[in-house]
């Protein structure tokens, strides 16, 4: 093996780094297309209860909105 080429292991690091980086992107892109002013509607846990039982915001919404903050 020439000093040039880098190890198999290497490679495969190289590779899976890519792969996890452009994951981070593409969530961090969709995130943040998709991020809606949740938390300025629910300020308090009262506000927090009413807006999920009327329907006005999901659960998993509230909880992306929060992560995002």
């Amino acid at each position: 093996m020439a000093q040039s080429d880098a190890p198999m292991w290497l490679e495969t690091v190289s590779k899976k780094r890519q792969i996890r980086d452009e994951a981070i992107q593409s969530f961090i892109h969709h995130a943040s297309a998709s991020k809606v002013g949740v938390e300025t509607a629910c300020n308090n846990v009262d506000d927090v209860l009413l807006a999920i039982s009327s329907g006005a915001v999901t659960a998993t919404r509230l909880c992306e909105t929060t992560i995002l903050r």
